[in-house]
């Protein structure tokens, strides 16, 4: 039986959510592009793949980051940097990075959705505006989910990162609505739920591994899954 909407959401009509461990998970998502990338690497740039697996790769991108702190959120910018630099350090020519870079890219966007995400955005999409707030690099269209959002808004385009209230601020600005008129849901109770409520807005914690049985108090809800999220919002 579907549960009645609840009635201090009533008057919600944006819905923002994260994306990564929100609606598809992300480790598995992460471990295969970087392991096409190696593969690539192997190929085309051997002494590169032999001097810098996937764990180097990783540990270069952070020293990238600290010797470029501008780039800082700019998760595409930071790779490809550090793509750049294991082919100048290994030897091997800094114009295969590009072409490193969109192996890894392709791969970062062969996603799985839970499987309760499809149903619930196209029935979230029939009844509110719909926008993805993220701090990572996903691209929804890329990943085939654009028509279930009417627009990104991601930390490195807001400038902030979340759990800022800037970053929900301009998204509800772009929205056309007020921050009590929107509701966000994420994974991340410190960066999605607390977020949001900081700047006005209602918040759904999708607790999808039930690690804890802690209820939030209104204008917080949590959900297993955005089937619940739908169902509360909707009635």
């Amino acid at each position: 039986m579907t549960r009645p909407k609840t009635s201090f959401l009533q008057d919600v009509r944006l819905v923002t959510l994260d994306l990564d461990d929100t609606l598809w998970p992300v480790r598995s998502v992460i471990d295969r592009a970087e392991s096409r990338l190696h593969a690539w690497l192997e190929e085309h740039c051997p002494a590169t793949a032999k001097q810098y697996p996937p764990a180097s790769l990783r540990a270069l991108r952070l020293e990238v980051e600290r010797m470029n702190p501008e780039l800082r959120g700019d998760f595409v910018s930071l790779r490809k940097a550090a793509i750049r630099l294991a082919l100048r350090r290994a030897g091997d020519p800094e114009s295969h990075a590009e072409a490193a870079f969109a192996a890894f890219w392709a791969a970062r966007h062969e996603i799985e959705c839970f499987e309760d995400v499809i149903p619930a955005l196209e029935r979230l999409k029939s009844r509110f505006i719909v926008a993805a707030v993220t701090n990572g690099d996903s691209d929804i269209q890329r990943a085939g989910l654009g028509k279930y959002f009417d627009f990104t808004l991601s930390a490195l385009q807001a400038g902030a990162s979340k759990p800022s209230r800037e970053i929900f601020r301009q998204a509800c600005a772009r929205a056309g609505v007020k921050p009590e008129q929107a509701l966000h849901g994420g994974d991340d109770i410190d960066s999605d739920v607390r977020g949001a409520l900081g700047v006005g807005m209602h918040a759904a914690w999708i607790n999808r591994d039930r690690w804890s049985l802690r209820i939030l108090s209104p204008p917080a809800i949590t959900v297993p899954d955005l089937t619940h999220l739908a169902d509360r919002l909707l009635g």
